[in-house]
C-alpha cells in the first residue's frame, strides 16, 4: 500500500471515529456516534 493511499485511510479513520455524528430527536439536539462513513477516494 503507498504511503498516500494509507494517509487517505487513515484520515477518513480518524474522522469517522472523532468527527462524523448523526442527530436525533426532537429538534435535533442529541448526538450519536455514526457506524460508518461513506467516502470515495479517487487517485489520478
Amino acid at each position: 500500500m503507498s504511503i498516500h493511499r494509507q494517509a487517505m485511510l487513515d484520515t477518513l479513520t480518524y474522522a469517522e471515529d472523532n468527527i462524523a455524528l448523526t442527530r436525533r430527536g426532537d429538534g435535533g439536539y442529541t448526538q450519536y456516534d455514526v457506524k460508518g462513513i461513506t467516502a470515495a477516494i479517487f487517485e489520478h
